[in-house]
């Protein structure tokens, strides 16, 4: 038998009491230490033969610490120290930073303690929300500029766009986004040039999909100080325009301003001079008119009154003295002899 040499303080081994029990069964107790059987070898005869040293075993792939530095390798075997625990000795406790959304666990592979997240949780410490509810804005995660990321917004690089929700964009025109919206309040002209009504704010779900409030003004497009859009019905522009309200806690942080006066604007030189064309054609068709109404009516007094004097006349045109008869009677002095 090979006699293991090593002295018992260590192990615990009572030579007065020892017995084969106290070496694993594979040695004898002999003046303190464990006297080992062929084939095995270790204080307590616990290892196979050349298993002993094999240091390599209680090293973590890609690691030359043996045990991770916290614990003894005994027969290709990490015994751990304290609160170490793993195959390696790699993971403590005390280093689990996981919180109340995961476990942590030890893998054989990891370095070290790695966490297990509960539904709804992501990342290394399981600190990532997988919600991305209070990502969106108008309907769309990060108004479609940008991706959720832990329950935040990340904009597009060279978007433009930035802020929470990936909705400011000082250089980019919006006018369209809220053209329904305005549409709805002060009306619009269909194509086939049929005019429609505005309606009230209560009546307009177009406003409230896409701005957090509609309120409106009375400032006119060059008192303000920011991007104007115009809506144009008929002859008459309506100016609208919009704000980010960066105070606001919901998603939807757009104030829409809306001024319900419209501004007309002059009227066309072209459509003056037509109107005033027309009107001295119309007042001369007037005088004329007016003209020969009198002068018919003057015709007629004058021809009432002559014929009222013809009847009052006292002689006729054959009785009259003074009317002498056109016809001349001449006698010829031969037929009358005859």
């Amino acid at each position: 038998a090979v006699v293991s040499t090593q002295r018992t303080e260590s192990s615990g081994i009572n030579a007065e009491y020892g017995g084969p029990e106290v070496c694993g069964g594979n040695g004898e107790v002999r003046c303190g230490a464990c006297s080992c059987d062929q084939g095995w070898s270790g204080e307590v005869c616990d290892c196979p033969e050349g298993s002993e040293s094999n240091f390599d075993l209680c090293k973590r792939p890609g690691s030359e610490q043996i045990c991770s530095s916290n614990g003894k390798c005994q027969c290709g075997n990490c015994a751990c120290n304290g609160a170490n625990y793993g195959k390696y000795c790699q993971c403590n406790n005390d280093n689990c930073r996981c919180g109340e959304n995961g476990v942590c666990t030890c893998p054989d592979d990891a370095d070290g303690l790695r966490c297990e997240c509960k539904r709804g949780w992501t990342g290394e410490f399981c600190d990532c929300t997988t919600d991305k509810s209070k990502c969106m804005f108008s309907g769309k995660e990060c108004n479609g500029e940008g991706t959720c990321e832990c329950g935040v917004c990340k904009c597009k690089e060279n978007s433009g766009y930035s802020g929470r929700f990936c909705h400011i964009c000082p250089y980019c025109d919006k006018c369209e986004d809220f053209l329904p919206c305005v549409k709805c309040l002060v009306g619009y002209v269909k194509e086939d040039g049929t005019k429609v009504e505005g309606r009230l704010l209560d009546d307009c779900p177009e406003c409230y999909d896409r701005a957090r409030s509609v309120e409106q003004t009375t400032l006119r497009a060059e008192e303000i100080d920011t991007r104007v859009c115009t809506h144009s019905v008929e002859d008459c522009d309506y100016i609208y325009f919009y704000k980010d309200d960066e105070d606001a806690k919901d998603s939807s942080r757009t104030i829409l301003y809306v001024n319900q006066e419209p501004d007309c604007g002059p009227i066309s030189v072209i459509w003056i001079i037509v109107g005033l064309i027309l009107a001295i054609v119309l007042l001369g068709i007037i005088i004329i008119c007016c003209w020969k109404c009198i002068t018919m009516y003057k015709d007629k007094k004058e021809y009432n009154r002559f014929m009222e004097d013809m009847k009052k006349t006292k002689y006729s045109h054959t009785t009259s003295p003074l009317y002498n008869s056109p016809i001349t009677k001449v006698e010829n002095p031969i037929a009358r002899k005859m």
